[in-house]
């Protein structure tokens, strides 16, 4: 059987199982939805299987759609190889270094650790990617990046799982709060309003579980979707916030936030290193991931 295939279909086939819609496909890629249909109904008379289902909600993905969106990104990812190792033999990839991380990690951590590797000096092609975690291991699959930092194990078969260093989170409250650099009992912060991050982020894991640990899972909550959303929160006088040490380094250290010191200290969190296997990373990257496997201590 004949199979006609070209890269803009799998891109565009990809893009619609992620999205589950043809119309936000449509808007993401800057083209007709005419076209991604003209595109799907290729790509199905080819396979002479049906990929999609259409219905008033969006489009659903068979099971044979979601076998083929698996070897869809294998094969998107063999061709972004081929394309890293023709830039490598031109020279031109080694100074690439492609990145992602969650959102604290992206925002606070990587762009210091980064810093600290490449130095004032050094000529690099850099590209920092933020998202939650499951964008992170998205992007690492689908080989839109070669490395990720996240929060928390992957057992993922793609992919390569290296431990880094760990950190912890801390709580913090304006420099005018009653509880400002005090040593408390956890059960002194039971009626407190706790700013948390949105459910799927790995911050609010981590606040959900110090909270149980203490004996306050039913103290009030703000949800707040940002670290910095957050720390804007703690400074009007909304709540308080267990955030973690990178976000609020600075702030601690200038006094525009104050830290209450609560025992037990919530479990610090491991940081780990993901890296697809068999991905062709950049001379650049192969160094950047031994200068995070030897590092004694995160950048301040």
């Amino acid at each position: 059987m004949a199979i006609d295939l070209n890269v803009l279909s799998l891109r565009i086939y990809l893009s619609v199982v992620e999205t589950g819609s043809l119309s936000k496909t449509a808007r993401s890629l800057f083209i007709s939805q005419p076209s991604v249909s003209s595109h799907i109904r290729n790509l199905e008379r080819s396979l002479d299987v049906r990929l999609l289902e259409r219905g008033p909600q969006g489009a659903d993905v068979t099971e044979a759609g979601r076998l083929f969106a698996h070897r869809a990104r294998e094969l998107m990812q063999t061709l972004s190889g081929i394309n890293d190792e023709m830039a490598a033999v031109k020279g031109s990839m080694d100074r690439r270094l492609s990145v992602a991380g969650t959102t604290t990690l992206g925002s606070h951590l990587l762009p210091r650790v980064i810093g600290d590797f490449l130095g004032r000096e050094r000529e690099a092609q850099t590209e920092l990617l933020v998202g939650n975690s499951e964008q992170v291991l998205e992007w690492i699959i689908e080989g839109q990046t070669g490395l990720g930092l996240t929060f928390g194990d992957v057992d993922v078969e793609e992919i390569d799982v290296t431990p880094l260093l760990s950190e912890r989170l801390r709580i913090v409250v304006s420099p005018d709060h009653p509880l400002a650099g005090r040593q408390i009992e956890p059960q002194e912060l039971a009626k407190s309003r706790f700013l948390v991050r949105e459910h799927g982020s790995s911050t609010r894991e981590g606040q959900e579980r110090a909270l149980a640990a203490w004996g306050i899972a039913d103290a009030p909550r703000c949800t707040i979707w940002t670290a910095e959303a957050a720390k804007e929160g703690v400074w009007a006088g909304l709540g308080i916030t267990l955030i973690s040490e990178h976000v609020v380094g600075r702030e601690l250290h200038n006094g525009s936030l104050a830290e209450v010191h609560v025992f037990p200290r919530p479990e610090p969190r491991e940081v780990y290193l993901l890296s697809a296997k068999g991905f062709v990373h950049s001379r650049l990257e192969l160094e950047f991931r031994r200068h995070l496997k030897v590092l004694d201590g995160w950048p301040s």
